[in-house]
């Protein structure tokens, strides 16, 4: 019952103190929450580009701490995405489907 208690009381504390919508919403590289704050309001999703470094293609690597807060998820390999510290990142899709 010890372990009860204090489960409800840390989450008590947390939804006082804490702003829960930060476990639903994901936050880019500024620390804005995706949909939520004014700048991101109409971006809820949390969208992390690829290694500059990397072909272009299927990534390798992901710029795992400059997440960014995009409207839609890219479906097709030709949209544009604008990355932190890049150029904007276009993809080109071949005939086959494999990017080049």
């Amino acid at each position: 019952f010890v372990f009860l208690g204090g489960f409800i009381w840390i989450a008590l504390f947390a939804s006082q103190n804490g702003d829960l919508r930060r476990l639903e919403h994901g936050f880019n590289y500024a620390g804005e929450l995706c949909g939520v704050d004014s700048n991101v309001s109409s971006e809820p999703y949390l969208f992390w580009c690829r290694s500059p470094d990397q072909p272009v293609g299927v990534p390798s690597g992901l710029q795992m701490d400059r997440p960014i807060c995009i409207g839609q998820c890219p479906e097709l390999f030709t949209e544009h995405v604008y990355c932190p510290g890049q150029t904007e990142v276009t993809k080109k899709s071949s005939q086959n489907g494999i990017t080049q």
